[in-house]
């Protein structure tokens, strides 16, 4: 059973990555396609529009955590090992923190667009 603050965490970092879709799809809407892939030096190396890309990963990483706290509630005490909720606030603060390196990405290569 996950702990009241452990709940607390999944619901804010879930509005968290869906206000981050939102603030996306709003602050490039100069662009039709926005990266969708970077090589491993941080550069674009595929592009797709705009709002599928805005919200996919927002939405994906929501989805998991959602899914996962879920699995996580309706689990038997019994058949867990140990507390859940310390791997469910690390899977939170994992989604929220490779979200914010995406929109760094993507904000390098705006600031290199014309």
């Amino acid at each position: 059973m996950l702990s009241t603050s452990a709940i607390a965490i999944v619901v804010v970092s879930v509005i968290v990555l869906l206000s981050s879709g939102w603030w996306t799809d709003r602050t490039y809407q100069r662009f039709d396609h926005i990266p969708a892939h970077y090589d491993i030096r941080g550069n674009a190396t595929r592009l797709t529009p705009r709002r599928p890309m805005a919200w996919a990963i927002p939405i994906g990483f929501s989805v998991f955590l959602i899914g996962l706290a879920l699995v996580i509630e309706y689990i038997p005490p019994e058949l867990q090992n140990g507390d859940p909720s310390l791997g469910i606030i690390a899977a939170s603060i994992i989604m929220v923190i490779a979200q914010g390196f995406i929109l760094l990405l993507l904000s390098r290569w705006a600031a290199r667009q014309q």
